[in-house]
């Protein structure tokens, strides 16, 4: 029983890190910063000029 669940944890996490790897070298669609420090937000204004073809920037509103 426990080699049986062991080997499909195994399985489990060979698959996710998998579909993770190949996710992360697709195009982005949009930025996402989560709102709430002014930091955040300029660096990525930073980050938005200095590459040119730069995907939409969504930014959340912060904590009032």
């Amino acid at each position: 029983m426990g080699l049986g669940l062991l080997a499909t944890v195994t399985i489990v996490m060979f698959v996710t890190f998998g579909n993770l790897w190949r996710a992360s070298h697709q195009t982005t669609d949009a930025y996402l910063v989560l709102g709430g420090s002014i930091r955040r937000e300029m660096h990525m204004a930073q980050l938005a000029r200095t590459f040119s073809q730069t995907p939409p920037i969504l930014i959340s509103s912060g904590s009032v």
